[in-house]
């Protein structure tokens, strides 16, 4: 868009022709106005344009921001470069979504497990409720396509109550070590560090003694992770009561 230059102290009535436009100078409004649209008008010291002003397909550059010359799409954002150059962005929702997933009843077989987890799934949380087996410890595994994983999981659990223990354990997470007729509540997180490496740490309260266990460890799978468990450590103790939700962020 080629500049548009004014004379300068112009005196009323003055003319001007700018591209085949003429315009008039009103030294009442301090204004040129056009002889197509009287109600357009071009300020010399501030005010505001009345009517439409129409530039066709040049580029506008004002007040050092140079605009595109074309649409974007709806719901797109104009972003500065920081140079002056603008151009339309599709806005990026950065914000973290909590997805609660359906709840399992603990209360059969040997496993409560969740699988067909997103591959942008970065954030996994259990939530426990009056959970408890027949037998065995709880293990906590995770896995990708080729199944759950058994081995190569570092990690331990402590417990506090009316006596205090710690253990370790590589076939799994463990959050309590086996004792029959047990009641866990609490929260399992699992978090991807990198890649497909992802760290698990937990509190829960069994309810029948009083006892609090804390764990926490380390594993890194084979492939992406798509699902979750907790197992009993036997393999053939089942769950007999409570229930397990699953909560997941990205």
């Amino acid at each position: 868009m080629a500049a548009i230059n004014f004379p300068d102290s112009p005196s009323n009535g003055d003319t001007h022709v700018v591209g085949g436009v003429t315009y008039t100078y009103n030294s009442t409004e301090t204004k040129w106005k056009t002889t197509i649209n009287s109600n357009a008008f071009l300020p010399l010291t501030g005010g505001t344009l009345s009517g439409n002003l129409t530039l066709g397909s040049n580029q506008l550059t004002a007040g050092g921001l140079t605009y595109p010359t074309s649409d974007g799409t709806t719901g797109q954002y104009l972003q500065t470069d920081g140079n002056g150059a603008l151009s339309f962005q599709t806005v990026t929702d950065t914000n973290t979504n909590l997805t609660r997933g359906t709840n399992v009843a603990s209360t059969s077989g040997i496993a409560v497990q969740f699988t067909g987890i997103s591959s942008d799934v970065k954030r996994i949380t259990l939530a426990l409720n009056q959970v408890s087996a027949t037998g065995g410890a709880h293990w906590i595994q995770i896995g990708d396509s080729g199944g759950f994983e058994t081995s190569g999981y570092a990690g331990g659990l402590a417990y506090a109550g009316p006596s205090m223990s710690t253990s370790t354990n590589t076939a799994a997470w463990e959050y309590n070590l086996a004792n029959d007729a047990s009641i866990y509540s609490g929260h399992i997180t699992v978090s991807n560090v990198t890649g497909n490496t992802w760290v698990c740490s937990g509190i829960v309260y069994r309810s029948n003694d009083g006892y609090a266990w804390m764990f926490a460890g380390s594993k890194t799978l084979s492939g992406t992770l798509d699902r979750i468990r907790i197992t009993t450590s036997t393999g053939s103790d089942t769950f007999d009561a409570g229930n397990v939700n699953i909560f997941t962020e990205v």
